[in-house]
């Protein structure tokens, strides 16, 4: 399920919830948690193939490797991996 960011008009608390995407207004629905304000859904940056997003903390070989190969090519070699 993805996931949304939502936002409070009154407190500006943000937090994220995993709805379906016919549910993703629900919450919208519901007072804040923190305060009791309007809660509103937020654009945010699509989250597709982060490793970070998936729940694995530590990047796999197979990436750090395929960096390496592109900070070779690249003409000033300066991506950190």
């Amino acid at each position: 399920m993805p996931l949304y960011d939502f936002k409070c008009k009154t407190c500006d608390y943000i937090f994220e919830e995993s709805q379906k995407i016919v549910d993703r207004f629900v919450p919208t629905q519901q007072p804040c948690p923190k305060c009791g304000g309007e809660i509103e859904l937020c654009m945010s940056s699509p989250s597709i193939g982060d490793p970070m997003r998936l729940g694995i903390t530590k990047k796999p070989d197979w990436f750090k490797d395929r960096l390496r190969e592109i900070k070779k090519k690249h003409p000033l070699g300066k991506i950190e991996v």
